[in-house]
Protein backbone atom coordinates (compact mmCIF):
# COMPACT_ATOMS: atom_id res chain seq x y z
CA UNK A 1 0.00 0.00 0.00
CA UNK A 2 1.29 3.33 -0.18
CA UNK A 3 2.57 5.26 2.88
CA UNK A 4 0.23 7.80 3.03
CA UNK A 5 -2.43 5.30 3.57
CA UNK A 6 -1.09 3.59 5.88
CA UNK A 7 -4.36 3.62 9.06
CA UNK A 8 -7.12 3.82 6.47
CA UNK A 9 -9.51 1.32 6.00
CA UNK A 10 -9.82 -0.26 2.83
CA UNK A 11 -13.14 1.76 1.39
CA UNK A 12 -11.52 4.96 2.97
CA UNK A 13 -8.12 4.43 1.08
CA UNK A 14 -10.00 3.30 -2.07
CA UNK A 15 -11.95 6.57 -1.86
CA UNK A 16 -8.88 8.77 -1.60
CA UNK A 17 -7.50 7.21 -4.57
CA UNK A 18 -10.53 7.35 -6.30
CA UNK A 19 -10.72 11.40 -5.88
CA UNK A 20 -7.04 12.07 -6.21
CA UNK A 21 -7.08 10.27 -9.66
CA UNK A 22 -10.63 12.60 -10.78
CA UNK A 23 -8.11 15.72 -9.42
CA UNK A 24 -5.50 15.02 -11.83
CA UNK A 25 -8.18 15.75 -14.76
CA UNK A 26 -7.47 19.64 -14.23
CA UNK A 27 -11.28 20.32 -14.07
CA UNK A 28 -13.11 20.77 -11.05
CA UNK A 29 -14.61 17.74 -11.02
CA UNK A 30 -17.21 17.67 -7.97
CA UNK A 31 -16.59 13.53 -7.18
CA UNK A 32 -12.90 14.93 -6.92
CA UNK A 33 -13.64 17.06 -3.86
CA UNK A 34 -11.82 15.68 -0.37
CA UNK A 35 -13.81 14.16 2.48
CA UNK A 36 -11.32 13.56 5.18
CA UNK A 37 -10.48 16.35 7.25
CA UNK A 38 -6.70 16.11 6.28
CA UNK A 39 -7.60 14.70 3.08
CA UNK A 40 -5.58 17.29 0.81
CA UNK A 41 -2.05 16.18 2.94
CA UNK A 42 -2.81 12.95 1.97
CA UNK A 43 -3.79 13.08 -1.84
CA UNK A 44 -0.24 15.18 -2.07
CA UNK A 45 1.79 12.62 -0.81
CA UNK A 46 -0.20 9.95 -2.58
CA UNK A 47 0.38 11.43 -5.68
CA UNK A 48 3.88 12.57 -4.73
CA UNK A 49 4.66 8.88 -4.24
CA UNK A 50 3.21 8.22 -7.51
CA UNK A 51 5.49 10.31 -8.89
CA UNK A 52 8.73 8.70 -7.35
CA UNK A 53 7.71 5.03 -7.99
CA UNK A 54 7.30 5.58 -12.02
CA UNK A 55 10.28 8.30 -11.57
CA UNK A 56 8.99 11.39 -12.86
CA UNK A 57 10.63 14.88 -11.65
CA UNK A 58 8.50 17.05 -9.30
CA UNK A 59 7.63 19.54 -12.05
CA UNK A 60 7.02 17.82 -14.92
CA UNK A 61 2.66 18.36 -15.37
CA UNK A 62 2.95 17.27 -18.98
CA UNK A 63 0.00 15.80 -20.15
CA UNK A 64 1.89 12.17 -20.50
CA UNK A 65 3.17 12.63 -17.52
CA UNK A 66 -0.53 13.39 -15.77
CA UNK A 67 -1.71 10.16 -17.12
CA UNK A 68 1.20 7.97 -16.28
CA UNK A 69 0.72 9.58 -12.44
CA UNK A 70 -2.95 9.26 -12.67
CA UNK A 71 -2.61 4.99 -13.64
CA UNK A 72 -1.03 4.81 -9.98
CA UNK A 73 -4.09 5.29 -7.89
CA UNK A 74 -6.05 3.06 -9.97
CA UNK A 75 -3.58 -0.06 -10.03
CA UNK A 76 -3.57 0.48 -6.21
CA UNK A 77 -7.16 0.81 -5.74
CA UNK A 78 -7.52 -2.40 -8.28
CA UNK A 79 -5.38 -4.23 -5.56
CA UNK A 80 -6.88 -3.27 -2.20
CA UNK A 81 -10.14 -4.25 -3.96
CA UNK A 82 -8.71 -7.67 -4.60
CA UNK A 83 -10.63 -9.84 -7.33
CA UNK A 84 -13.75 -9.89 -7.93
CA UNK A 85 -16.04 -12.31 -6.29
CA UNK A 86 -16.94 -13.83 -9.66
CA UNK A 87 -18.92 -16.69 -7.24
CA UNK A 88 -20.75 -14.25 -5.12
CA UNK A 89 -21.79 -12.21 -8.36
CA UNK A 90 -23.05 -15.86 -10.20
CA UNK A 91 -25.13 -16.12 -7.39
CA UNK A 92 -27.18 -12.64 -7.05
CA UNK A 93 -27.60 -13.57 -10.58
CA UNK A 94 -29.54 -16.77 -10.20
CA UNK A 95 -31.12 -15.63 -7.09
CA UNK A 96 -33.15 -12.53 -8.98
CA UNK A 97 -32.98 -14.99 -12.48
CA UNK A 98 -31.41 -12.83 -14.73
CA UNK A 99 -28.43 -15.67 -14.90
CA UNK A 100 -27.71 -17.14 -18.13
CA UNK A 101 -29.56 -20.16 -18.76
CA UNK A 102 -26.65 -22.36 -19.56
CA UNK A 103 -24.58 -21.55 -16.85
CA UNK A 104 -26.77 -23.06 -14.25
CA UNK A 105 -25.62 -26.70 -12.97
CA UNK A 106 -28.62 -28.99 -13.79
CA UNK A 107 -30.04 -31.60 -11.54
CA UNK A 108 -33.67 -34.23 -12.24
CA UNK A 109 -35.73 -34.63 -9.75
CA UNK A 110 -35.86 -38.79 -8.92
CA UNK A 111 -39.50 -38.70 -10.43
CA UNK A 112 -39.49 -37.21 -13.94
CA UNK A 113 -37.07 -40.01 -14.76
CA UNK A 114 -39.07 -42.46 -12.71
CA UNK A 115 -42.38 -41.27 -14.67
CA UNK A 116 -40.83 -41.87 -18.41
CA UNK A 117 -39.05 -45.04 -18.05
CA UNK A 118 -37.46 -45.98 -21.14
CA UNK A 119 -37.80 -42.52 -23.05
CA UNK A 120 -36.30 -40.42 -20.28
CA UNK A 121 -32.75 -40.47 -22.11
CA UNK A 122 -34.37 -38.46 -25.34
CA UNK A 123 -36.48 -36.60 -22.69
CA UNK A 124 -33.50 -35.38 -20.56
CA UNK A 125 -32.17 -34.16 -23.86
CA UNK A 126 -34.75 -32.09 -24.54
CA UNK A 127 -34.85 -31.05 -21.45
CA UNK A 128 -31.23 -29.66 -21.15
CA UNK A 129 -31.52 -28.18 -24.82
CA UNK A 130 -34.78 -26.31 -23.83
CA UNK A 131 -32.69 -24.53 -20.44
CA UNK A 132 -29.57 -23.64 -22.70
CA UNK A 133 -31.58 -22.15 -25.51
CA UNK A 134 -35.34 -21.39 -24.88
CA UNK A 135 -37.36 -19.17 -26.75
CA UNK A 136 -39.43 -18.01 -23.70
CA UNK A 137 -38.27 -17.73 -20.11
CA UNK A 138 -40.06 -16.92 -16.85
CA UNK A 139 -38.23 -16.48 -13.27
CA UNK A 140 -39.31 -15.65 -9.88
CA UNK A 141 -37.28 -14.21 -7.44
CA UNK A 142 -37.03 -14.74 -3.61
CA UNK A 143 -40.72 -14.25 -2.61
CA UNK A 144 -42.05 -12.90 0.77
CA UNK A 145 -44.54 -14.99 0.87
CA UNK A 146 -45.71 -18.77 0.83
CA UNK A 147 -48.23 -18.14 -1.29
CA UNK A 148 -45.61 -16.29 -4.08
CA UNK A 149 -43.61 -18.43 -6.55
CA UNK A 150 -40.29 -17.96 -5.31
CA UNK A 151 -37.06 -19.31 -7.16
CA UNK A 152 -39.14 -20.22 -9.44
CA UNK A 153 -37.50 -20.76 -13.70
CA UNK A 154 -40.02 -22.38 -16.57
CA UNK A 155 -38.45 -22.20 -20.18
CA UNK A 156 -40.04 -23.52 -23.25
CA UNK A 157 -38.73 -24.42 -26.26
CA UNK A 158 -40.54 -25.73 -30.02
CA UNK A 159 -38.76 -28.73 -31.35
CA UNK A 160 -39.85 -29.27 -35.46
CA UNK A 161 -40.30 -33.14 -37.03
CA UNK A 162 -40.65 -34.25 -40.56
CA UNK A 163 -44.07 -34.20 -39.86
CA UNK A 164 -45.65 -30.37 -38.92
CA UNK A 165 -48.76 -32.79 -36.66
CA UNK A 166 -46.10 -33.95 -34.79
CA UNK A 167 -44.18 -30.71 -33.54
CA UNK A 168 -43.97 -29.81 -30.17
CA UNK A 169 -42.61 -27.54 -27.60
CA UNK A 170 -40.99 -28.67 -24.65
CA UNK A 171 -42.00 -26.63 -21.13
CA UNK A 172 -39.51 -27.03 -18.10
CA UNK A 173 -40.08 -26.34 -14.75
CA UNK A 174 -37.37 -25.62 -12.59
CA UNK A 175 -36.42 -24.60 -8.75
CA UNK A 176 -32.90 -22.08 -8.30
CA UNK A 177 -30.89 -23.03 -5.47
CA UNK A 178 -27.92 -20.84 -6.24
CA UNK A 179 -26.33 -21.91 -8.99
CA UNK A 180 -27.96 -25.33 -8.88
CA UNK A 181 -31.35 -25.58 -11.64
CA UNK A 182 -33.20 -28.81 -10.17
CA UNK A 183 -35.53 -29.90 -13.14
CA UNK A 184 -38.91 -30.89 -11.62
CA UNK A 185 -41.28 -31.36 -14.89
CA UNK A 186 -40.27 -31.70 -18.23
CA UNK A 187 -43.63 -31.59 -20.15
CA UNK A 188 -44.16 -31.90 -24.29
CA UNK A 189 -46.49 -29.44 -25.50
CA UNK A 190 -48.26 -30.10 -28.95
CA UNK A 191 -50.09 -27.61 -30.38
CA UNK A 192 -51.84 -30.37 -32.21
CA UNK A 193 -53.04 -31.77 -29.66
CA UNK A 194 -53.38 -28.75 -27.19
CA UNK A 195 -54.73 -24.89 -28.06
CA UNK A 196 -51.68 -23.28 -26.58
CA UNK A 197 -52.67 -19.40 -28.96
CA UNK A 198 -52.21 -17.10 -25.98
CA UNK A 199 -50.24 -18.68 -24.24
CA UNK A 200 -46.86 -16.37 -23.39
CA UNK A 201 -47.41 -16.53 -20.04
CA UNK A 202 -45.84 -20.46 -19.29
CA UNK A 203 -47.70 -20.37 -15.96
CA UNK A 204 -50.47 -20.36 -17.89
CA UNK A 205 -49.21 -23.11 -20.37
CA UNK A 206 -48.40 -25.45 -17.53
CA UNK A 207 -52.05 -24.87 -15.87
CA UNK A 208 -53.61 -25.48 -19.38
CA UNK A 209 -51.58 -28.63 -19.69
CA UNK A 210 -52.57 -29.93 -16.23
CA UNK A 211 -56.08 -29.43 -17.82
CA UNK A 212 -55.64 -31.37 -20.33
CA UNK A 213 -53.65 -34.41 -19.11
CA UNK A 214 -54.51 -33.55 -15.81
CA UNK A 215 -56.65 -35.80 -13.21
CA UNK A 216 -58.62 -33.41 -10.56
CA UNK A 217 -57.76 -33.70 -6.87
CA UNK A 218 -58.87 -33.16 -3.02
CA UNK A 219 -56.27 -30.77 -1.18
CA UNK A 220 -56.49 -27.75 1.09
CA UNK A 221 -60.84 -27.34 0.12
CA UNK A 222 -59.81 -27.33 -3.52
CA UNK A 223 -60.47 -29.69 -6.29
CA UNK A 224 -58.21 -29.22 -8.99
CA UNK A 225 -55.41 -30.82 -11.49
CA UNK A 226 -53.74 -27.83 -11.06
CA UNK A 227 -52.82 -25.34 -8.08
CA UNK A 228 -50.40 -22.37 -8.67
CA UNK A 229 -49.44 -22.78 -4.56
CA UNK A 230 -50.29 -24.65 -1.15
CA UNK A 231 -49.86 -23.87 2.11
CA UNK A 232 -49.34 -27.34 2.94
CA UNK A 233 -47.34 -29.69 0.31
CA UNK A 234 -49.00 -32.43 -1.15
CA UNK A 235 -46.99 -36.09 -0.50
CA UNK A 236 -44.87 -36.51 -3.01
CA UNK A 237 -45.91 -39.61 -4.26
CA UNK A 238 -47.86 -40.93 -7.98
CA UNK A 239 -50.96 -42.45 -6.82
CA UNK A 240 -54.29 -44.26 -8.35
CA UNK A 241 -57.97 -43.57 -7.66
CA UNK A 242 -60.22 -46.28 -6.52
CA UNK A 243 -62.78 -45.94 -8.53
CA UNK A 244 -60.44 -45.77 -11.78
CA UNK A 245 -57.89 -48.54 -11.51
CA UNK A 246 -56.26 -47.96 -14.52
CA UNK A 247 -55.08 -44.80 -14.11
CA UNK A 248 -51.90 -43.59 -12.09
CA UNK A 249 -51.79 -39.57 -11.02
CA UNK A 250 -47.98 -38.33 -10.76
CA UNK A 251 -48.09 -35.61 -8.26
CA UNK A 252 -45.30 -32.86 -8.97
CA UNK A 253 -44.89 -29.79 -7.09
CA UNK A 254 -42.15 -27.10 -5.82
CA UNK A 255 -41.86 -27.61 -2.13
CA UNK A 256 -40.76 -24.44 -0.17
CA UNK A 257 -38.94 -24.96 3.14
CA UNK A 258 -39.34 -21.43 5.11
CA UNK A 259 -38.29 -20.87 8.15
CA UNK A 260 -39.80 -24.34 8.80
CA UNK A 261 -42.66 -23.89 6.88
CA UNK A 262 -42.84 -26.21 4.26
CA UNK A 263 -45.06 -24.93 1.19
CA UNK A 264 -45.53 -25.65 -2.57
CA UNK A 265 -46.32 -24.31 -5.67
CA UNK A 266 -46.80 -25.45 -9.20
CA UNK A 267 -48.30 -28.29 -8.41
CA UNK A 268 -49.75 -30.25 -11.15
CA UNK A 269 -51.80 -33.82 -10.83
CA UNK A 270 -50.84 -35.28 -14.12
CA UNK A 271 -52.12 -38.54 -15.89
CA UNK A 272 -49.36 -40.43 -15.91
CA UNK A 273 -50.72 -43.08 -18.76
CA UNK A 274 -52.57 -40.89 -20.48
CA UNK A 275 -49.18 -38.33 -21.01
CA UNK A 276 -47.43 -41.61 -21.74
CA UNK A 277 -49.79 -43.28 -24.48
CA UNK A 278 -49.61 -39.19 -25.89
CA UNK A 279 -46.07 -39.63 -26.24
CA UNK A 280 -46.12 -43.40 -28.11
CA UNK A 281 -49.01 -42.02 -30.28
CA UNK A 282 -46.47 -39.12 -31.50
CA UNK A 283 -42.77 -40.78 -31.24
CA UNK A 284 -40.23 -39.92 -33.64
CA UNK A 285 -36.79 -40.62 -33.61
CA UNK A 286 -34.03 -38.71 -32.80
CA UNK A 287 -33.21 -38.91 -36.34
CA UNK A 288 -36.71 -37.75 -37.71
CA UNK A 289 -35.56 -33.99 -35.42
CA UNK A 290 -35.39 -31.08 -37.46
CA UNK A 291 -32.28 -28.65 -37.27
CA UNK A 292 -29.08 -28.37 -34.57
CA UNK A 293 -31.67 -29.12 -31.83
CA UNK A 294 -29.24 -30.76 -29.01
CA UNK A 295 -27.67 -28.84 -26.41
CA UNK A 296 -24.17 -28.05 -26.89
CA UNK A 297 -21.56 -28.68 -24.38
CA UNK A 298 -20.91 -24.30 -23.03
CA UNK A 299 -16.91 -23.54 -23.37
CA UNK A 300 -15.20 -21.92 -20.46
CA UNK A 301 -12.32 -19.84 -20.45
CA UNK A 302 -10.07 -20.85 -17.36
CA UNK A 303 -9.44 -17.93 -15.08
Amino acid sequence: MIDPLHGLDGRTALGVLARAALSLSGTENPASQTVLGNESAIRREVLAAARRRIGLAADDTSPAALEQIGDVPDEEAERLAGPPNVDAALRRLAEQGALPSDMYEVAIFPTVSEWLGTKFELELELIKATICNPIREQHFGPAESPRQLSLVSLFYKEFKTKWPFKDFGMLVVGHRNGLLLTVVQGWRIYPSQLNVSGSSDLVGLLQKFANEYGEPIEWEGRRSSFFLSVDKALPGMAYKIANKPHMKIGISQIVHNKDGIISAALVVAVDIHRYRDMLDRMAVAPAEMLGDWRAKPVERTAS
